[in-house]
């Protein structure tokens, strides 16, 4: 087995296990959306939810390869679901997500230096396209240019792309990740030029504190997404952790959140249509 296999396939050369399990789990759930689920022409809102629901699978499956470690440390490594439509946000644009990565250091390696506790929050826009362009010129009547908000954000943003069209892709590729500041000012973007996979993504998010902003608390990540993203636009709330109460932790912050600030951000508004994969919007 080469060093590069060894690393990439065995737990223990991990400093952390979190980021061995984030890693598999994203790369099957990205490998099972991209197989059976991407193909026929879907609403951005659709892709993005049946992608959740992969990775919730994934993560399931990925930590019961770990349960005995896992035990051993007292964690129970999930991706939680947190409805942010129920809990108040009235959804506006469907296919957007927030994503908090959130590991608090009990599944480092003894014999490595210990890994420090960490929240990484970030925001995915769902975008559908037709290789090789995305179209990334969407403007809201209230809030202004979708893409020009993305790259306010106090927290790390990227545009999640899934190749999905009018008709039927044979060969569809799979999820593509692009940071907001790789993209340009034109209407479209290229959708091979400065994009990662969704794995790769996360992953380096998890290790890379000069990649991705981290937060101190739950609130302060919260507190990063709704800097400027309004509560319509995000769906859900997914949490990549190793404590089995943090769908409670979340779901109870995010009420509070939304009493405490609700006042203080604008009035939701309808978007405009989805436009076509590709296609820019508007003169």
């Amino acid at each position: 087995m080469t060093l590069l296999q060894e690393v990439m396939a065995v737990p223990p050369t991990h400093a952390d296990i979190a980021d061995w399990w984030l890693l598999f789990g994203a790369l099957n759930a990205s490998f099972e959306f991209q197989t059976s689920q991407s193909a026929p022409p879907k609403t951005e809102m659709r892709l993005s939810g049946e992608f959740t629901t992969e990775l919730k699978h994934a993560g399931r499956h990925w930590a019961g390869l770990l349960a005995p470690l896992l035990k051993r440390r007292g964690a129970s490594f999930a991706f939680h679901q947190i409805d942010l439509e129920r809990l108040g946000g009235e959804q506006a644009t469907g296919g957007d997500f927030a994503l908090i990565l959130d590991f608090d250091g009990r599944t480092f390696q003894p014999e490595t230096c210990r890994s420090e506790p960490r929240i990484v929050p970030i925001i995915f826009q769902g975008k559908r396209y037709v290789r090789p362009l995305a179209n990334v010129s969407q403007t809201h009547k209230v809030r202004g240019s979708q893409k020009k908000k993305l790259g306010q954000n106090d927290c790390a943003s990227a545009y999640i792309f899934y190749e999905n069209g009018d008709v039927a892709i044979a060969a569809p590729l799979p999820v593509l990740v692009k940071p907001i500041e790789n993209v340009g000012d034109e209407r479209q973007t290229n959708v091979f030029q400065g994009t990662i996979d969704f794995a790769s993504y996360l992953y380096r998010a998890s290790t890379d504190d000069t990649f991705a902003a981290r937060a101190t608390s739950i609130e302060e990540a919260l507190s990063m997404i709704y800097s400027k993203a309004h509560p319509g636009q995000l769906s859900k709330l997914i949490v990549a952790t190793g404590d089995s109460k943090a769908d409670f932790k979340y779901e109870a912050a995010v009420k509070h959140f939304f009493a405490s600030y609700g006042p203080d951000i604008d009035e939701p508004a309808t978007d405009d249509n989805e436009d076509k994969p590709g296609e820019p919007s508007g003169p």
